[in-house]
């Protein structure tokens, strides 16, 4: 009996042959109030790809319907959904298997962790990085299996050669640290390492994240410029991106006073930001008291790379 075959069999046993997932008075079927994981990416076809520089996996599942699992809460679709999905994996789809773990991981039955974590090791065998990172997910949150925080980076690490958002996670942790795992700590330059895998691998808030924690953390002239070179750029994607750069800058040039140098960059970042539909700008626009039209003439050109007392380098 060959590989495929003894998988197949294993997970016709494994998975239920009935949905049993309970559901509350309204019909649907109750889930964690905090989501774990990424589902399976099955079709980006209908995604522009200016919206897929942002790098906002979760968000266009949702817009796009990329996949279903990530907005059915109706105990009967979820359940039509069920049966595609084990035939599928059953017939030996990563995808499938994947989304499977996610859904045992995450619904409001606890029995059905260990399920999740057989469903997922199977996918990820098979080379679902969606699983690797979710078997991360798991260790790291304590979801179904003991807290082992070197074994979620472990699987964050793997998935990182296929997977961005397995970057962008490591970049957060390192980032931000874990009270809950005595012994780590915040460390800003692996956070800022891990930002940059993600960005040069394509993934806009690799970038976005790392110029934001350079700004927060008082580099030399040198990484402030290359930091705000790359939030300016991000500001102008026109993409889900845009309001959160161009809310950094302002938030950046706010805080070194508003003296001569500063005063123009901040409302330009902060009009900008209002423009792109931030009601945190559009608040302080309100504060501020400012003018309808901006300070600077639109006949005056403009150099918004341009960090005060820094001494660019001519290309």
């Amino acid at each position: 009996m060959n590989q495929s075959s003894d998988a197949t069999q294993l997970l016709d046993h494994l998975l239920p042959k009935t949905f049993d997932l309970p559901c509350n008075s309204e019909g649907r079927v109750n889930f964690e109030f905090v989501e774990l994981g990424l589902l399976s990416l099955r079709d980006w076809s209908n995604v522009g790809i200016d919206q897929l520089s942002s790098g906002t996996r979760q968000a266009f599942q949702q817009i796009a319907g990329i996949n279903p699992l990530q907005t059915l809460v109706d105990w009967g679709e979820l359940r039509e959904h069920y049966f595609i999905l084990r035939a599928e994996a059953v017939a030996g789809c990563e995808d499938a298997m994947n989304d499977l773990g996610w859904l045992w991981l995450n619904v409001e039955t606890p029995a059905m962790r260990t399920l999740a974590t057989q469903v997922l090791r199977l996918a990820a065998s098979k080379g679902s990085c969606e699983a690797l990172y979710n078997l991360g997910e798991q260790y790291l949150e304590a979801r179904g299996v003991r807290a082992d925080l070197a074994q979620a980076m472990d699987y964050f690490q793997a998935a990182s050669s296929d997977l961005t958002e397995a970057s962008l996670r490591l970049g957060i942790l390192y980032e931000y640290g874990r009270d809950d795992f005595p012994g780590f700590e915040a460390d800003a330059t692996e956070a800022i390492k891990w930002y940059r895998v993600a960005r040069s691998d394509g993934n806009c808030w690799g970038g976005y994240y790392a110029s934001k924690l350079l700004l927060e953390d008082s580099p030399p002239d040198g990484d402030v410029a290359l930091a705000i070179h790359e939030l300016q750029e991000l500001a102008m994607t026109g993409t889900l991106i845009s309001t959160d750069a161009s809310e950094r800058l302002a938030m950046y040039y706010a805080s070194q006073g508003l003296g001569i140098d500063y005063q123009p960059l901040y409302v330009f970042w902060r009009d900008y930001a209002a423009a792109q539909g931030s009601a945190w700008a559009a608040k302080l626009k309100e504060r501020d008291g400012s003018p309808t039209k901006h300070p600077v003439s639109n006949k005056k050109a403009v150099r918004l790379t341009l960090v005060p007392g820094h001494a660019h380098a001519k290309k």
